[in-house]
């Protein structure tokens, strides 16, 4: 990504495109010279594949999901706008800030998988939910400011960074407790689909709102989303130990 915005900005948009075609061709090449024919099953019915949409617990997961790409998405499609609002950005300043994105996105997951196995997927799910909505207020807060600082614009990236890439270890832990060892896989199939559609809707909305009220609505309107993903985000229950050991049971009456 810092390297594509680079190109972009140096040689044009064209120049990216060439270079995400040249290493696809590259990767496409090495699949086929070196990874193994692994035979095919026979494919599930579309009934099978969305059966655990009929678990409440599964539907409400993939319901947070859903929001909470929304949310966390609209600010980071839109992250180039909103660099050049608060700094006056250049391509050089939004590729630093994709690569610290980058970077801080990966320490976040890296202590949020750390925090799903000490408190549990549920407990962590909820604490990282109100992080990233604490973080994007706070960039609502610095582009209403007109504060002109890089220094605090990197700042704000990266701490929305880490717990906007925190979600996937505890929102998995618990879809996966929730659909039972048997529709796993599938469930968190569903909740990739969820998190997907949250980001084409993160996109056309906020490319309404900047067409209508400008940028600044964009991390206001991210921060309101992610209050309805928190809000909808199961409880734990007092009986729960911080191994998660019970979320299966729990998290199905949730």
């Amino acid at each position: 990504m810092p390297l594509g915005s680079w190109l972009g900005g140096a040689f044009g948009w064209r120049a990216t495109f060439w270079t995400i075609a040249a290493v696809g061709a590259v990767a496409a090449a090495g699949l086929l010279a070196t990874a193994p024919a692994v035979p095919g099953s026979a494919p599930a019915p579309l009934r099978e594949r969305l059966a655990p949409l009929r678990e409440l617990a599964v539907l409400r997961l993939v319901t947070v999901t859903f929001l909470a790409a929304s949310g966390g998405l609209m600010f980071y499609t839109y992250l180039g706008t909103y660099t050049a609002e608060v700094a006056g950005g250049s391509y050089g300043l939004l590729s630093f800030a994709l690569f610290l994105v980058g970077a801080a996105g990966l320490i976040g997951a890296l202590l949020s998988g750390r925090a799903t196995d000490l408190w549990g997927p549920l407990r962590s799910l909820r604490r990282v939910l109100a992080g990233h909505a604490l973080m994007l207020a706070l960039a609502a807060g610095l582009i209403f400011s007109g504060i002109d600082n890089r220094y605090v614009l990197a700042a704000v990236i990266a701490c929305w960074a880490v717990f906007a890439w925190a979600l996937t270890p505890p929102v998995q832990g618990s879809i996966l407790a929730a659909a039972g060892p048997a529709a796993a896989m599938t469930a968190l199939s569903l909740n990739i689909s969820g998190l997907y559609l949250g980001t084409g809707v993160a996109a056309a909305v906020g490319g309404a709102l900047i067409g209508t009220l400008g940028i600044p609505s964009v991390p206001l309107a991210a921060t309101v989303l992610m209050l309805p993903a928190f809000l909808l985000s199961p409880s734990v229950p007092r009986a729960q130990d911080s191994t998660g050991q019970t979320i299966g049971s729990n998290a199905a009456s949730a």
